[in-house]
């Protein structure tokens, strides 16, 4: 609900009585109000049928529609026809209308009482029928006032909210929508004129207020017949004389007229309202409608399935009509049905507004249960009468709860057209109703065949919920619709890599492997099909064959536009260099240091992937100013006409003089402005002294002198942000950064250019994070349905745990690859053979194992710096530690050499270790070590000194002792970073470097979703053979 209050504050001292009170905040004034309102039809309720339905109404302390007659479920959907308006007048209500209290409408339901009750004892029935005799809220819709203020002329749609409790909304039972019509009016009298109309009528001597106004004239008229007899008998007379009694009767009568003149103007007022009570509306006829829905595509569905996927089906209703899709499309969260469906007799009213469409996603099981995933509302309004095309197909949002946090969308066009003569068709029970409309005429999506080649690198972080072993592998299928008997069909499958054992229940693994599948490419690339990635492993000495680890269901939609610039024939796979060969972007050309034979691409990234010029840039003296190279702007590749290649090399002394003279000069700036902002904060600060000073002792001529009750502290803002300036100092790396050059973040989030990508794995149903939170989500959540034959219950409820605290799945791995497409021969049905797939394949295998070769690499890492690192105690004592999997040595650390008592220490370490790459990794932890100190009382006597001299006495001193010392001490993580070798390694945008940059790695824990830090690192790797050979 909500809260009207009124707030007085000041400042002052809390210690001290307030000298100076504010004065209390006025009581809002009302004003009457008259309400009409109309309920109709409601549609998609979660009721079964014949169940009855009851409406309440509230607004503030006002109750109403018990009058309104309880109608009965049918095809999930209620009308009212007679008793469904309702006129309430005189409501005493705010007058501000924004103040006035939120409308709500209530619909209970009740088991009908003809339902026979289930065989059962005397206490069990009993308790039946008085369940089946009680009302149960289940939907409300909730009205603003500012809404109900407008002149509504026709009823309209809006979607309802489910009554909760503490356990939560079941999505699947949210309730539809209602149809309604509702008007707030101001009533343009004013309460107080009401009941003095009141009070005067209980005082009246006559039936009418007008009788007494006439009763009161006629006294005034005979009063003025004696002035006027008076004045004939003596015109010397000027004024009348009367008696001080009968003045102050005259009076009082004269005020007494004038309020009953104002009671006959409010009385006429009243009269003139409509009479409130409960009426029945003008209902038209019945017309009919069809409707034919065209469900092309969905995306970024929400998973029901344990393995992170659907089997999304879709159904249509419309009012108490509904029609549920042939087709399925099994394991995928973006679905491609390619279906019409029609649903027809669908009846309105004339002068009623047309229903919203509602296009319901539920998930397909083997046991033909249907579970709700979401659904899409579509305005009526916007529906036209032509075909269905998928040309103007639209994108609508699909939600479980609340259209404001939406579950994905779908792709969708329909048609809305009346019935011939607006007459119902005529159902039969051999066969379904079929469209009217020449649905044969609709355009549907036109596709092409073609092949799409996948190259898997591996899968990294895959994380278990029971100890990890055996072999992983990968398998994908291309999403298209089927029928529900269908099984999923797999496109392909790779072969099966050993883990590598990463953390405790997490593990990488190399698979080095190729699969082609068929796919079909569409003429418009909204509408291409999506990859769904089954991850497997086969766990030795488990019951099970295999189980699924994660799954990702990618849709192709935004990498069409760069496979098709691409597309590879077969003569193109005998010189394929998997994009090792692709230029750099120019803005990295310019923020690092590359090599001169480095292949520059003049346009962004973005505009990259449309293809643009390309220029081999090495005389940076005549064609790229140095400057060029610090961030500034760079000639257009217009200027470079005539030189279409070009040689660039960069100068090694890149800091020129004049430059290191505009830096000191930069820093003697800053120190001014920071010495004159503490300046005037102290001037600030003394000025508002006084004014408090002054307002304490002699708050009267404060008031009247205008002093300013509050002020800030600008003095404080100023020395924090001095302090921190001076504790986070770059003066320790910023010679090493501005040799190298310096990534602000991660170097992988600005080098993406790598030859593959990453893809995340998730798991499990997600449904539940839009269906129930606060306590019950925490709690049911959590310990609700854990299968021990998944995995480990601790594992399980540490992963729904992490689920609740970052809002969506946690990635449970990221999977390697790259995808090109290939064109390929066909036969005479359009189809590729299987033996072309299959020399492409082996094609594609033999130049992949020459840039995948196994190989040793001699990794480097620099830690400089931390910055901001969390503490855990009262200080902290940090140090690192490296970590280099599929590398020896496999781990170093400064543990025995920890940098004491700073959060922001500088380390200036360097690891070295011989790397086996594919599939190599770092992942570097910053550790706090707790040394805790103990200081025990001693005393012994010794010679103590003193005025007189010395003397023998007793001497108190205290022993720290540090646990240190004893091998007592301690470490706890306070976070790690992981660098991925293989995205540097074969990535063009890393190997074309010269000098690789410093780089701010963010540093993270598991179990939080909050940064620890920052680490200042560069990274070197040179191939083992060439190493060994210098």
């Amino acid at each position: 609900g909500r809260l009207l209050v009124g707030v007085a504050a000041k400042r002052g001292a809390v210690k001290r009585p307030i000298v100076r009170p504010c004065p209390p905040p006025v009581r809002p004034r009302t004003a009457l109000y008259q309400i009409e309102f109309q309920i109709c039809r409601a549609t998609e309720l979660p009721v079964p049928d014949l169940w009855n339905i009851r409406v309440e109404g509230r607004v503030g302390l006002y109750q109403f529609g018990h009058s309104i007659p309880h109608e009965v479920v049918r095809n999930e959907a209620v009308s009212w026809g007679a008793n469904s308006v309702i006129r309430l007048n005189c409501l005493q209500l705010p007058e501000d209308v924004d103040q006035v209290p939120d409308m709500f409408i209530t619909l209970v339901k009740r088991k009908p009482e003809h339902v026979e009750l289930l065989p059962s004892s005397s206490n069990e029935a009993r308790s039946d029928h008085e369940e089946s005799e009680r009302w149960t809220p289940f939907a409300f819709l909730r009205l603003p006032s500012s809404t109900l203020i407008l002149n509504q002329p026709t009823p309209k749609w809006m979607f309802m909210d489910a009554v909760s409790d503490h356990e939560g909304v079941d999505p699947e039972r949210v309730p539809g929508s209602l149809l309604y019509n509702c008007r707030l009016k101001r009533i343009p009298v004013d309460l107080h004129d009401v009941l003095e109309a009141e009070e005067l009528e209980q005082s009246l001597t006559t039936p009418s207020f007008s009788e007494e106004v006439g009763k009161i004239a006629d006294e005034e008229q005979v009063e003025a017949q004696a002035w006027a007899e008076q004045l004939a008998a003596d015109p010397k007379l000027h004024t009348e004389k009367v008696d001080p009694e009968v003045k102050r009767q005259r009076e009082k009568r004269s005020a007494r007229k004038v309020k009953l003149m104002k009671a006959v103007d409010t009385r006429s007022v009243m009269e003139q309202l409509e009479p409130a009570g409960t009426f029945t509306p003008a209902i038209g006829k019945e017309i009919y409608y069809e409707l034919n829905a065209l469900i092309l595509k969905g995306r970024n569905l929400p998973a029901a399935d344990p393995s992170g996927l659907s089997d999304p089906l879709v159904k249509v209703v419309v009012g108490d009509r509904s029609q549920k899709a042939r087709l399925i499309c099994k394991q995928t969260s973006a679905p491609i049905w390619d279906e019409i469906i029609t649903v027809t007799n669908i009846a309105v009213r004339e002068g009623e507004r047309f229903p919203n469409v509602n296009v319901m996603v539920y998930d397909w099981d083997e046991d033909f249960n249907l579970d709700f995933l979401g659904r899409a509302i579509v305005n009526s309004s916007s529906i036209e009468e032509d075909l269905p095309d998928a040309s103007t197909a639209r994108w609508y949002p699909v939600f479980s709860m609340s259209p404001e946090l939406p579950m994905g969308e779908i792709l969708a066009d329909f048609q809305l057209r009346k019935l011939p003569d607006g007459v119902m068709l005529e159902e039969k029970d051999d066969q379904p109703l079929t469209a009217t409309a020449d649905l044969s005429k609709v355009v549907m999506p036109k596709r092409s065949k073609s092949v799409l080649r996948i190259c898997v690198v591996g899968v990294e972080d895959i994380s278990f919920l029971q100890f990890p072993g055996g072999k992983a592998f990968l398998e994908f299928s291309v999403t298209r619709s089927s029928d529900p008997d269908d099984d999923v069909k797999v496109s392909g499958s790779t072969k099966q890599g050993a883990l590598l054992l990463d953390r405790e229940y997490e593990a990488n693994c190399s698979i080095l492997d190729i699969v082609l599948t068929e796919l079909d490419i569409p003429e418009d690339l909204q509408f291409s099909q999506s990859l769904n990635v089954f991850c497997q492993a086969e766990f030795p000495y488990s019951s099970a064959a295999t189980k699924t680890l994660g799954t990702a269901s990618i849709d192709l939609t935004s990498f069409m536009p760069r496979l098709l610039r691409s597309k590879k024939a077969y003569g193109d796979l005998f010189k394929d260099q998997f994009g090792m060969n692709e230029p750099i972007p120019l803005r990295l050309i310019k923020k690092y240091h590359y090599k001169p034979e480095t292949v520059v691409a003049f346009e962004d990234e973005t505009m990259l992937l449309e293809g643009g010029p390309e220029y081999l840039l090495s005389d940076i003296n005549r064609h790229l100013d140095l400057n060029h190279g610090l961030g500034d702007s760079v000639d257009t590749p217009e200027s470079l006409e005539e030189v279409p290649i070009q040689r660039v090399g960069y100068p090694e002394e890149v800091i020129t003089k004049k430059q290191e003279q505009i830096e000191e000069l930069m820093k003697k700036v800053a120190a001014i402005q920071l010495e004159i902002a503490v300046t005037m904060a102290k001037i600030r600060q003394a000025w508002y002294g006084t004014f408090e000073a002054i307002s304490q002792v002699m708050p009267d001529v404060a008031l009247r002198l205008g002093f300013p009750d509050t002020h800030e502290e600008p003095l404080l803002l100023a020395r924090k942000a001095a302090e921190e300036e001076l504790a986070i100092s770059s003066e320790s790396t910023v010679l090493i950064r501005r040799d190298r050059r310096f990534s602000e973040d991660d170097l992988e989030k600005d080098m993406r250019g790598s030859m593959f990508g990453e893809f995340a794995l998730f798991r499990g149903d997600n449904r539940s994070l839009q269906s129930v939170s606060g306590e019950a989500l925490r709690s049911g959540g959590i310990e609700g349905q854990l299968d021990p034959n998944i995995g480990e219950v601790s594992r399980q409820k540490e992963e729904r745990r992490m689920t609740l605290l970052e809002g969506h799945r946690p990635v449970v791995g990221k999977v390697k690859a790259r995808f090109d497409l290939l064109d390929l021969a066909v036969d005479e049905n359009g189809r590729v053979t299987q033996e072309e797939k299959e020399m492409a394949r082996l094609m594609s295998l033999r130049q992949f194992s020459r840039v995948f070769v196994p190989l040793e690499v001699m990794v480097r890492v620099y830690i400089l710096r931390g910055m901001g690192l969390e503490q855990i105690g009262s200080v902290c004592n940090s140090y690192v530690t490296a970590k280099f999997f599929g590398g020896f040595p496999e781990a170093f650390t400064t543990r025995f050499n920890p940098v004491l008592n700073t959060d922001n220490p500088n380390y200036f370490v360097m690891f070295e270790s011989r790397v086996k790459m594919p599939g190599g990794q770092v992942r570097l932890e910053v550790k706090d070590r707790l040394s805790p100190q103990v200081a025990l009382p001693l005393a012994y006597p010794w010679y103590v000194k003193g005025p007189a001299g010395s003397r023998f006495g007793i001497v108190q001193s205290d022993l720290t002792l540090n646990a240190e010392s004893f091998g007592l001490g301690w470490s706890e993580l306070i976070g790690d970073t992981e660098i991925d070798l293989d995205q540097r390694w074969y990535n063009p945008q890393w190997r074309q470097l010269s000098t690789t940059p410093v780089e701010s790695r963010s540093l993270w824990k598991a179990g939080s979703v909050n940064m620890k830090g920052k680490l200042e690192v560069f990274v070197d790797m040179v191939n083992a053979v060439d190493y060994d050979a210098q």
